[in-house]
Formats: structure tokens, C-alpha cells, sequence
């Protein structure tokens, strides 16, 4: 089970509550530097794009295994090969939106 900050923060996500996720991640991951669930879980709540890669980066240092932080380190990065600027520049407003894959949303 993840840690009550944890299970406080993803609340927050899935209900788009940015700002409230960013309050309990950001000195949880200050105080478990090696936590690649919390960098992984912090990328949802940040909003700008480099600092959810940079987030996602710290996480996969950690946890090369973590399936989830590649999962999501390819739909932001999957806008590098595709114009399609919305599809990777706008963040998830839940961690459950963040399953869906970035690929299948076309530019018109």
C-alpha cells in the first residue's frame, strides 16, 4: 500500500486538484529522494511539461522497472515525433487519464 501522503496526493489528482497533489509531493519527495512511486505521481501534478519530464527522468533513475513512469514518459514524449502540440503538452488532470495513449489522439 502507498504511503498515506501517497494515497492523499493521487486523491488530489484524480480529482484535478493540482495545486493540493503539489503541497503533499513536493516535501514527500524531498524527504524520500528515492521514491520513484512519489517523482513518478508528481509528474501528473506539475504543469509544466519540462519539469513532468524532469519528474519522470528522477523516477526512472530510481526504477528503470517502473512500467508506469515509461508508459507515461512516452506519451509526453511522443510529441516529439508527431506535430501534435496539444497531445503532449497538456497535463493529465487525473492519474486515470494518464493511461490513455497520447498516439491515438490526432491533430486536425
Amino acid at each position: 500500500a502507498l504511503p498515506k501522503p501517497l494515497q492523499r496526493a493521487v486523491e488530489h489528482l484524480r480529482n484535478g486538484e493540482l495545486p493540493a497533489a503539489r503541497r503533499l509531493l513536493v516535501p514527500y519527495v524531498k524527504e524520500n529522494p528515492r521514491s520513484d512511486v512519489a517523482w513518478y505521481l508528481l509528474s501528473f501534478a506539475l504543469e509544466d511539461e519540462g519539469q513532468q519530464r524532469k519528474s519522470l527522468r528522477r523516477s526512472l533513475s530510481i526504477n528503470p522497472d517502473n512500467q508506469k513512469a515509461k508508459r507515461r514518459w512516452q506519451q509526453l514524449t511522443a510529441g516529439d515525433r508527431r506535430p501534435s502540440p496539444q497531445a503532449a503538452t497538456k497535463p493529465p488532470s487525473t492519474a486515470r487519464e494518464a493511461s490513455k495513449p497520447v498516439a491515438s489522439q490526432t491533430a486536425t
